[in-house]
């Protein structure tokens, strides 16, 4: 088992005089190299929780363990551990792009040699060097948050933690942003700690996840293990043509767990073990050309998160 991280203990906050329980009694462990993902509604408790891991508010009680030191009591180490990018974290507007990425290095302990040469490389990567001399405050969002990306990665920490970074992102850079996030942890072993409502997306690289309403956790573990507590069936997706010759209705009756989405579309449910020979079946009654879509899919952790406490709708609490 890979060594940890963070090891969290009892961890309560309570902010406005007592009354806003936001993180209640919270126990998690964090490995060396994964991708740890956090999700749930607003008012979850979530960034209140990283904001504690990464030292900038103090907990009401409980412990935080970092590779074995207790940063509560000394969290001047965290910034030689953590990089964390937050959900609004700009506020010198007035600086260049390339300038904020590299001050960030200097700031972090790195010569003015290897700061520059890595800032480079990150605009580079990120796609955003031909804007490297422009104030932050004319980009774009989606800029705005590639730089916050870079300005995380420069200097090299051992651990992330990262409150949103996607949002805004279009469709190619947050393929790009993951794709730099998964071989990190794959090839520099890096600890990447992600908050984020984009569980679809995320499910393709987190390695360990943990849900978050109201301040307590209501699950904790892999994928794979959230998706069996939820449902271990398999769900078939098909999609008729208009002018399909056959009858759908007559057809997906014949299954004893469907759902009609719309008027030609329909999901069935099977145990796993059934997948094959239900497979096998729709193939041979269904010509595939009557077909407009057909899609095999398990529980996604999007089914999960809907089940077990997204559905919460409460405003985020932000605290200074």
């Amino acid at each position: 088992m890979k060594s940890l991280v963070y090891r969290i203990e009892g961890l309560t906050k309570i902010y406005r005089n007592g009354n806003v329980l936001a993180n209640d009694n919270l126990a998690l462990e964090v490995r060396r190299g994964e991708i740890f993902g956090i999700f749930g509604p607003n008012g979850a408790g979530k960034t209140t929780l990283v904001r504690q891991m990464a030292g900038l508010i103090k907990p009401t009680s409980g412990s935080i363990y970092l590779d074995d030191i207790d940063v509560i009591n000394n969290p001047k180490i965290i910034p030689y551990y953590v990089a964390y990018f937050a959900q609004a974290p700009w506020i010198l507007w007035s600086l260049k792009v390339w300038e904020t990425i590299y001050f960030t290095g200097i700031f972090r302990g790195m010569t003015k040699k290897d700061a520059r040469e890595q800032t480079d490389q990150l605009l580079a990567e990120l796609g955003i060097y031909d804007i490297r001399d422009r104030l932050m405050e004319r980009i774009s969002g989606g800029q705005s948050r590639l730089l916050g990306i870079a300005a995380a990665l420069i200097g090299s920490r051992p651990v992330l933690i990262l409150d949103e970074p996607t949002n805004e992102l279009d469709p190619l850079n947050r393929a790009k942003v993951w794709g730099i996030f998964s071989r990190l942890c794959q090839e520099k072993h890096v600890t990447i700690i992600l908050v984020t409502h984009n569980v679809l997306e995320a499910e393709q690289v987190v390695d360990r996840v943990m849900i978050i309403d109201k301040g307590k956790i209501i699950a904790n573990g892999t994928p794979g293990e959230l998706k069996n507590m939820v449902d271990d069936r398999v769900r078939i997706e098909i999609k008729f043509k208009p002018n399909s010759p056959i009858n759908p209705h007559t057809f997906i009756k014949s299954f004893d767990d469907y759902k009609q989405l719309n008027a030609d579309k329909w999901q069935i449910f099977i145990p796993k073990k059934e997948v094959a020979s239900v497979y096998n079946r729709i193939i041979n009654k269904i010509d595939i050309e009557n077909l407009d879509d057909f899609r095999l899919m398990t529980t996604t952790l999007e089914d999960v998160y809907i089940r077990m406490g997204g559905g919460s709708s409460t405003d985020e609490f932000h605290a200074n």
